[in-house]
This record gives C-alpha cells, structure tokens and sequence, in this order.
C-alpha cells in the first residue's frame, strides 16, 4: 500500500523559489530595521518633534500601501521578474540615499520613493513565489511570505 500524498509531493524550496524567498528576506529586513530607528534618527538629527518623527515612519507605510495597489497592474504588463529587476534597482538607490546628510524634507522624500520602491519588490516577489510553485504547494510557499 502506498501513500498518495507522498508521490504528489514536490519540494517547495526550488532554486527560483530560494533566491526569491531570500531576495524577499532581505528587503523586509531592510524596511523593519529602518522603520525602527528611522523616528529616533529624525528626532535626534533633525530635532523633529514626536509627531513629525512619526510622520516620517508613517509615510513610509502609506506610500508602500498605494504603491502595492499600483504596482499590481503592472505585474501583468512588464513581467514579475523585469519589474522585480526594476525594482531592485530602485530600491538600492533609495537605500543609498540614506547616506546624503540632508534635511528633514530630504529624509521624507527618500521615505517616500523608498515606500514605492519597497511595494515594487515585495508585489514582484509574491508574484514570482506564486508563478514558481506547483498548485499543490502554493498554501504552504505562500506561508513563507507572509
């Protein structure tokens, strides 16, 4: 007797899923390490009030909100891993702009184009774990996302 559930099997973990799981990795590592320190960093090097430095976090997750809703009429048009290129490539400039000692109108903009940036990558890469994965596994690699 053997078990049907074994033989439909398939790993989840293919090489397109793993670089994607850990491209997606590093991107919400990035934005949750700078959503923790970014009010504290406005607040000390700009003097920005509690409010203000909570519009700086705030904004960020706005703007990566709208941009999700946006990005996923591209998907279909440009191709999940072109625009997860696109993306990325965006996303490194917006990381590096960071580093410009600039004000704090500065520090909101790169918030800003950082949020689209961030919804860009993360849109491409749930796409991409959904295209690669088999129809039988896609609840559990979708878990992985998440």
């Amino acid at each position: 007797m053997t078990n049907q559930g074994s033989l439909n099997k398939s790993p989840i973990f293919t090489k397109s899923f793993t670089i994607n799981f850990f491209v997606n990795f590093i991107v919400y590592l990035c934005m949750y390490l700078l959503l923790v320190v970014i009010a504290g960093y406005s607040k000390q090097a700009f003097d920005a009030s509690d409010s203000l430095a909570g519009l700086v976090v705030g904004l960020f997750i706005v703007v990566s909100l709208i941009g999700r809703f946006a990005t996923g009429k591209f998907v279909n048009q440009i191709g999940p891993k072109r625009l997860l290129f696109i993306g990325l490539i965006a996303l490194i400039i917006t990381q590096l702009l960071y580093f410009i000692d600039g004000s704090l109108a500065f520090l909101i903009f790169v918030r800003l184009i950082n949020g689209i940036a961030t919804a860009v990558v993360t849109t491409a890469t749930g796409t991409i774990a959904a295209y690669v994965t088999l129809l039988i596994e896609k609840v559990k690699a979708s878990v992985y996302f998440l």
